[in-house]
């Protein structure tokens, strides 16, 4: 035998709400109750379940947002290789154009002078926003950049950059 509070709807009109009322756990028509209590709410095998659906659905979201976004299309290829194309014929004229998407910083100012003439790199500064054929201005970059690299053995932009940016400080 157990108190419980009486339910707010069997009680009599006298009766305050914290009244308790002595129940007889035992007695048939309250098996229901001891039915409810003991049982989980959800049985052990349910749980399987649900734990590997919940897991399955995680990890097809995190397989679709994994999914590289810059997967290269026919005709991103064929502008990256224009842009190489390109990078080549200007160097074998001798015409190094460094160019980079940005606005200069103050420390990089005297930048494209000090390329021209240790280097004969010629710097332009896109503004903020890159061109239309992100793909060709990247092909012909990464051709200039790794042209360099080769004929240095560093890049020589970025070397220059990094010494204004200490002389600055």
């Amino acid at each position: 035998m157990t108190l419980h509070p009486v339910a707010a709807g069997h009680r009599p009109a006298l009766q305050s709400e914290f009244q308790l009322e002595i129940i007889d756990e035992n007695a048939p028509e309250y098996h229901w109750m001891r039915h409810c209590i003991s049982m989980p709410a959800w049985h052990p095998a349910q749980m399987k379940w649900a734990i590997i659906l919940v897991l399955l659905t995680a990890s097809l979201f995190c397989a679709h947002a994994a999914v590289p976004t810059d997967i290269a299309k026919p005709d991103e290829v064929a502008q990256y290789k224009a842009g190489e194309s390109a990078a080549r014929k200007d160097m074998e004229k001798g015409l190094y154009k460094y160019e980079i998407v940005g606005l200069p910083r103050p420390e990089d100012v005297t930048l494209p002078a000090e390329a021209k003439k240790q280097y004969g790199i010629t710097i332009v500064f896109h503004g903020c926003i890159p061109g239309p054929n992100v793909a060709y201005d990247r092909g012909y970059l990464d051709t200039v950049v790794a042209t360099l690299k080769k004929k240095h053995g560093f890049d020589p932009v970025q070397k220059l950059s990094e010494d204004l940016l200490k002389q600055t400080k």
